[in-house]
């Protein structure tokens, strides 16, 4: 899909409508560039340095992002990237040593918008209907978040499976997000919300879970689907929570 970029020489500004295919002699992708004038009168504010660098940096992420979706990682070279953001090659090094890091970038960004979703597993709880609520809602943002998206996750797969010290990140993030969870569930059977025989073992049951959707959404190449999330969604509440009267 086109997108338009500005591209400035001197004081003045120009709009192109940039559109990335796929070089049939090379299959690399590549970048056509149609030029659509100049920006108003040419002045466009300067945004400050900072600003402007961060700026950068997210295009070439969501770049990469698209860029997943229709590539294997391993066919992805930082030329096309920097294409597909619209910004010169060399600008991909200012914020990236290479596409590993890019990629970590990327799992990052998402991961931090899940984390922002994630119940505190700290007191005051409220009532069932509450806590219910609480971990839906926790289920929904995680499954529905850019971690979802197939060609992501596949990449993000085949790069753990290979990079040791991913791996080991991996690791210690589960375990550490399983204790946090444990720890909620336990709070909630203290404060007479639940009755779970083993915290430990549940939360490590549900985390599976959340694996096992993303697995199947890369061999199925198909983004987590509603029904999906919902699915996953009832299967946290009835795990944790009793059933109400009127449903035993």
């Amino acid at each position: 899909m086109p997108h338009e970029v500005i591209k400035r020489v001197g004081a003045r500004a120009y709009r192109y409508s940039v559109e990335s295919y796929r070089d049939p002699e090379t299959g690399k992708v590549r970048g056509r560039w149609t030029y659509l004038g100049r920006v108003d009168d040419g002045t466009v504010p300067r945004r400050r340095g900072r600003e402007a660098s961060a700026a950068t940096r997210e295009r070439l992420l969501e770049a990469l992002e698209r860029l997943l979706e229709r590539s294997d990682f391993a066919a992805i070279g930082a030329d096309d990237i920097a294409v597909e953001a619209g910004v010169a090659h060399g600008t991909f090094y200012r914020h990236f040593r290479n596409k590993r890091d890019a990629l970590i970038a990327v799992f990052e960004r998402a991961k931090a918008e899940v984390e922002r979703g994630r119940p505190s597993f700290e007191p005051p709880f409220g009532d069932v209907a509450e806590e219910r609520l609480r971990v839906r809602r926790w289920v929904e943002r995680a499954l529905g978040s850019p971690l979802g998206r197939p060609g992501f996750l596949r990449a993000w797969y085949a790069t753990v499976a290979t990079d040791a010290e991913l791996s080991a990140s991996r690791r210690a993030r589960r375990a550490e997000t399983a204790g946090a969870f444990a720890g909620y569930l336990q709070a909630l059977n203290a404060a007479g919300l639940a009755q779970i025989d083993h915290p430990e073992r549940l939360a490590n049951a549900l985390l599976t879970l959340f694996d096992g959707v993303f697995r199947a959404a890369v061999l199925d190449a198909a983004r987590i689907d509603a029904a999906t999330i919902a699915g996953a969604c009832d299967a946290f509440e009835r795990a944790i929570f009793p059933a109400p009267p009127a449903a035993r």
